[in-house]
């Protein structure tokens, strides 16, 4: 229904996933989703996603990883795998190294 309204708009060549036409709808439907449990939810799946898509791509894009990981500490209450919660320590790692690298700055 709501790509028929014009809110999501069809990725070409990838016809299972969909995107928001516009940031306000983004803002929308995030505004209605409920704090807590469920909005951790939605973070920690959103993470996930994220994850596994890097892995597939062989991706170490810095963006994505500092979106993962902050997705996934926004959901991580949820996580109930020792497994995972150690991959997000590395991740927070990876991602704090790469914070403290793109802050410095060579002398002149």
């Amino acid at each position: 229904k709501a790509e028929k309204a014009s809110m999501l708009l069809r990725i070409p060549g990838r016809n299972d996933e969909l995107c928001f036409m516009h940031d306000r709808f983004h803002q929308c439907f995030y505004e209605m989703v409920k704090e807590g449990a469920e909005k951790q939810l939605m973070y920690l799946r959103l993470g996930r996603r994220i994850r596994s898509l890097m892995q597939d791509n062989n991706s170490d894009e810095s963006s994505l990883q500092f979106l993962a990981a902050d997705l996934l500490n926004m959901g991580k209450a949820l996580m109930d795998d020792q497994t995972e919660m150690m991959l997000l320590v590395e991740l927070d790692q990876t991602v704090a190294e790469l914070a403290v690298e793109k802050s410095s700055y060579s002398a002149s």
